[in-house]
């Protein structure tokens, strides 16, 4: 499966694997919301360290229309965890074009790094 979650607390954890379809990934994001433990107004962690390190714009347009959409499901502030530089420089492209939506995105190679900036005020 492409698309895997986990929560924990008001943290949703969603990890990406290979190169998922625009709906996998829609399918992905129902079933966390779905899970009888998903906590409306929850954080998102996206890790994408699985992920194929390239993906097309329209991809990414996607995730952030996706995320855009969030309503009062997901709260602003996500974090996305990459490995790969190529993932590092699509993670900016993404935090720029999320932004206008009221979305804050932070970068980070560490998972822990990012669920602790999460978890934080900040």
């Amino acid at each position: 499966m492409p698309i895997r979650h986990d929560i924990v607390g008001n943290v949703l954890r969603v990890a990406i694997e290979g190169a998922p379809t625009a709906e996998e990934l829609a399918a992905g994001f129902a079933r966390a919301f779905a899970d009888p433990a998903f906590v409306k107004g929850s954080r998102l962690l996206l890790d994408t360290r699985g992920a194929a390190p390239t993906r097309p714009a329209d991809s990414i347009r996607g995730l952030v229309a996706r995320l855009a959409a969030r309503g009062d499901r997901l709260d602003a502030k996500v974090a996305l965890v990459v490995a790969e530089p190529a993932q590092f420089g699509l993670g900016r492209m993404t935090a720029s074009l999320a932004e206008p939506h009221g979305i804050h995105l932070g970068l980070f190679r560490d998972p822990d790094e990012a669920l602790a900036w999460l978890c934080s005020d900040a």
